[in-house]
Protein backbone atom coordinates (compact mmCIF):
# COMPACT_ATOMS: atom_id res chain seq x y z
CA UNK A 1 0.00 0.00 0.00
CA UNK A 2 1.43 3.39 -0.82
CA UNK A 3 -0.40 6.36 0.93
CA UNK A 4 -0.26 9.77 1.30
CA UNK A 5 -1.26 11.56 5.19
CA UNK A 6 -2.50 14.78 6.08
CA UNK A 7 -2.94 16.08 9.54
CA UNK A 8 -4.78 18.95 11.50
CA UNK A 9 -4.00 19.72 15.37
CA UNK A 10 -5.86 21.93 17.44
CA UNK A 11 -5.70 21.78 21.52
CA UNK A 12 -6.28 18.16 22.39
CA UNK A 13 -7.35 17.37 18.97
CA UNK A 14 -5.61 15.80 16.09
CA UNK A 15 -7.77 15.42 13.03
CA UNK A 16 -6.39 13.08 9.62
CA UNK A 17 -7.10 11.86 6.41
CA UNK A 18 -5.17 8.94 4.52
CA UNK A 19 -5.65 8.21 0.82
CA UNK A 20 -3.42 6.35 -1.56
CA UNK A 21 -2.97 3.27 -3.97
CA UNK A 22 -3.76 -0.10 -2.45
CA UNK A 23 -2.77 -3.78 -3.91
CA UNK A 24 -3.92 -7.27 -2.63
CA UNK A 25 -2.57 -10.93 -3.90
CA UNK A 26 -5.32 -12.98 -2.68
CA UNK A 27 -5.84 -16.71 -3.11
CA UNK A 28 -8.51 -18.96 -1.82
CA UNK A 29 -10.89 -21.17 -2.07
CA UNK A 30 -14.52 -21.70 -2.29
CA UNK A 31 -16.17 -24.67 -1.88
CA UNK A 32 -19.01 -26.43 -0.27
CA UNK A 33 -19.28 -29.24 2.54
CA UNK A 34 -21.86 -31.71 3.09
CA UNK A 35 -22.31 -33.69 6.03
CA UNK A 36 -20.22 -36.62 4.26
CA UNK A 37 -18.35 -34.96 1.68
CA UNK A 38 -16.47 -31.72 0.79
CA UNK A 39 -16.42 -30.45 -2.84
CA UNK A 40 -13.76 -28.16 -3.46
CA UNK A 41 -13.83 -26.13 -7.08
CA UNK A 42 -10.39 -24.56 -8.48
CA UNK A 43 -8.81 -21.90 -6.45
CA UNK A 44 -9.49 -18.16 -7.39
CA UNK A 45 -7.96 -15.20 -6.52
CA UNK A 46 -5.17 -13.03 -8.43
CA UNK A 47 -3.73 -9.22 -7.77
CA UNK A 48 -5.97 -6.88 -7.30
CA UNK A 49 -5.30 -3.46 -7.92
CA UNK A 50 -7.72 -0.34 -6.14
CA UNK A 51 -7.67 2.58 -3.81
CA UNK A 52 -7.93 3.15 0.04
CA UNK A 53 -9.29 6.01 1.97
CA UNK A 54 -9.64 6.45 5.04
CA UNK A 55 -9.71 9.46 8.29
CA UNK A 56 -10.45 9.69 12.35
CA UNK A 57 -9.54 11.68 15.23
CA UNK A 58 -7.67 11.20 18.01
CA UNK A 59 -7.61 12.80 21.43
CA UNK A 60 -5.18 13.74 24.45
CA UNK A 61 -6.77 12.83 27.54
CA UNK A 62 -3.05 13.13 29.19
CA UNK A 63 0.85 13.72 27.51
CA UNK A 64 1.16 9.83 26.97
CA UNK A 65 -2.67 8.55 26.89
CA UNK A 66 -4.73 9.06 23.54
CA UNK A 67 -7.74 7.93 22.13
CA UNK A 68 -8.25 7.42 18.50
CA UNK A 69 -11.06 6.78 16.08
CA UNK A 70 -10.18 5.61 12.43
CA UNK A 71 -12.02 4.43 9.56
CA UNK A 72 -10.24 2.88 6.69
CA UNK A 73 -11.89 1.90 3.21
CA UNK A 74 -10.12 -0.12 0.66
CA UNK A 75 -11.88 -1.05 -2.85
CA UNK A 76 -10.36 -3.74 -5.46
Amino acid sequence: MVKAQFWYATGEWLFFATGGLSIADIDFIEGVTTATTTIIPPTKGGKYVGYSLGGGVEYAFTRILLGRLQYNYDDF
